[in-house]
């Protein structure tokens, strides 16, 4: 189980670029005003971060040569917690903005 950081470091990565960082919403719209396509959606699993940790999490274990059952097991389970990944960043990041506004 030496794959546990990596794997919750690269799910920390997707929850990050996928759902915090406005990317996806960014390159949405970009497209939607140059090609004139109304309805544009980025595919999975680029737009879902459940998806992207899943896949690189695999491709991850491949490239490390740690592809066992309990590595994918893992990689599964962080993969599932992608969604309360996100959630504890927002709370953690609402606590913070609660402490600067007490400060003040």
């Amino acid at each position: 189980m030496n794959a546990f950081i990596p794997l919750s470091l690269l799910t920390w990565l997707c929850v990050f670029i996928i759902d915090l960082s406005g990317i996806i919403e960014s390159i949405e719209t970009l497209v939607r005003k140059q090609r004139g396509w109304q309805f544009f959606r980025v595919p999975k699993p680029f737009s879902c971060s459940l998806c992207s940790s899943w896949w690189l999490g695999l491709i991850y274990l491949l490239a490390s040569r740690q592809f066992t059952l309990g590595n994918i097991a893992l990689c599964a389970l962080c993969a599932l917690l992608s969604s309360e990944i996100y959630g504890l960043v927002i709370g953690l990041k609402n606590v913070i903005n609660r402490c600067i506004h007490r400060l003040y």
